[in-house]
This record gives structure tokens, sequence and C-alpha cells, in this order.
């Protein structure tokens, strides 16, 4: 079943309030530096609180947890839980989970939808990354991360002025949209590339 729509409804209606990234990165190049500009975030990361899913089914086992997101984001941006755990239009096959800081100036959101078999989700890839492309309403790079078996970046800003970062990929017969929104400090791309590569190993990827 083709869940892209939810993905786009989604985006559309996402007024999270809560963040993206910002970045120099030059359209088609591939974000890959690791300097991080936190002096106005929390020090000293771990792991925040966990609420109680609200979305038991497959997608939601798969998708990343607090405890296993990369060691690099908690060491950037302090302390990080999780603020909220759905499924996309009540499908099971999907989640959205958001892991936010301690004030909230930097948030991730990690949406997964499970579409079989893997070449049905190779073809509706497209429309996720179109799903992806527009949550960045000015892009100031793109490029295509080694991530799963296809992926795409969008560096930008949202229309409210936000900085973000958007990558989707397909891992089997997964898609996976992961977006890094922020108000404040600068956060390069590599951190949400983390993110998405960790949730593409979780699923089975190298």
């Amino acid at each position: 079943m083709r869940w892209w729509r939810l993905f786009a409804l989604a985006v559309a209606t996402l007024g999270l309030g809560l963040v993206g990234c910002d970045s120099t990165a030059s359209p088609g190049a591939t974000a890959s530096s690791t300097a991080v500009s936190v002096s106005s975030l929390p020090s000293g990361g771990s792991a925040g609180s966990t609420p109680s899913s609200g979305a038991p089914g497959r997608a939601a086992a798969e998708a990343l947890t607090i405890g296993e997101l990369p060691s690099s984001v908690t060491a950037s941006l302090g302390v990080v839980s999780q603020v909220s755990d759905n499924e996309l239009g009540g499908a099971a096959t999907t989640d959205r989970r958001v892991f936010a800081n301690a004030d909230t100036s930097v948030s991730v959101e990690l949406d997964l939808a499970i579409d079989p078999p893997a070449s049905e989700a190779t073809s509706d890839y497209p429309a996720y990354r179109q799903s992806a492309s527009a949550y960045v309403a000015v892009h100031t790079g793109q490029s295509k991360p080694a991530i799963g078996s296809q992926a795409d970046e969008f560096i930008g800003t949202r229309a409210n002025g936000q900085h973000v970062v958007a990558i989707t990929f397909v891992q089997g017969v997964t898609v996976v949209m992961v977006l890094m929104d922020t108000t404040a400090a600068i956060i390069y791309p590599v951190l949400c590339e983390a993110i998405a590569r960790a949730q593409a190993q979780k699923l089975g990827g190298p």
C-alpha cells in the first residue's frame, strides 16, 4: 500500500514549533562536515525521558529509540527526549517519532512507512522524496548520501525561517524520512545523516 500521501500530509501539516538545521553546503554537494555549533545548547549529553508509545505496530518497533540515537547527537545537543510517537493516519505500518533537546531549539522527526514488497517501496520512493523536498521552502543544498539503497538530502529553511535538513531514503520495504529543525545554533547535516544511517542499520542496512 502506498503511504507517501500520508507523508505528504504530515509534511503539509507540520507545525511542531520544535525546529531545523543550517548549512552552507552548495547544491549537489555532499554534506560531510562534522563541525557543530552548540554554544547555546545544554552540555553533558544524555538521553531524556521516553513517553509510552502510541504506535504499537511493526513500524514503531523498527523506529529508533532514545537509546539507539547515535552518541554524536546527545554529545552535541545535550539531553534529548522523545516527545511524541504516533502512527501516520492511524496506519499500523507507519510511525512518526519526534525527539527534541531540552530547550526544544532542536527537534528531530523520524517517519517510517513499511511499503512491501521492496519493489513497491522503490517505485513509490520518488513521491516520498518530493515530500521531503517540499518540507524545505528555500533550498541551499542538496545531496545523495550513501544511506539505504537510495537517499536524498535537502538543506535550507522553512517558510517560517527555521533552518532544516530533510533526508529520505529507502531500505528494503521501508521508506524513511528524517527531518531536523533548529531555531538557534547551527547544526550541520552530519547529525541528521548519522540518525538516518543508524535507522537504516536497524532496518538491516550496512
